[in-house]
């Protein structure tokens, strides 16, 4: 009876210690490696949605502009004069389309430029947001070492 107790008492593991609280001197640096991800993440998902409005601005702008297009606006809505393309005789067709394809490149450019420079600041605010909420509860020791 005494080995058989003796034998199933080796077989069970001690519980595994509770993780640790960082040390205060290290959350700044466990913080920005924490929040710097999470951060990219989401600027990375608003460079994305940035980049859709610039081809829908400019879809929309060019339909609407290339609709007030005299003769060749058919050509021209079917053509290859798209977002980036040289808005050349050759891409675009006649040069009503030529200046639609000019004018709503730069409104598009327009669109996205302002997008981004939400981006640019939506990182810095969460980056900052997100290591001093972070900062602030490894301090009070409410963060534990992974």
């Amino acid at each position: 009876m005494w080995t058989m107790l003796l034998h199933a008492s080796m077989a069970q593991q001690p519980p595994a210690p509770a993780p640790a609280p960082i040390p205060p001197s290290e959350c700044p640096s466990y913080c920005t490696s924490r929040c710097t991800p999470i951060c990219h993440g989401d600027s990375d998902a608003m460079a994305r949605r940035c980049s859709s409005i610039r081809s829908d601005e400019y879809a929309r702008c060019f339909n609407g502009c290339a609709g007030q297009c005299d003769g060749n606006s058919g050509y021209a809505r079917g053509s290859s004069c798209v977002i980036d393309s040289p808005c050349s005789p050759c891409a675009c067709g006649s040069p009503c389309a030529q200046r639609c394809c000019k004018s709503c490149t730069g409104s598009a450019d327009g669109a996205y430029s302002m997008c981004m420079m939400g981006q640019s600041k939506d990182f810095s605010y969460c980056l900052s947001s997100c290591t001093n909420v972070c900062t602030s509860e490894c301090v009070n020791g409410s963060v534990f070492a992974p």
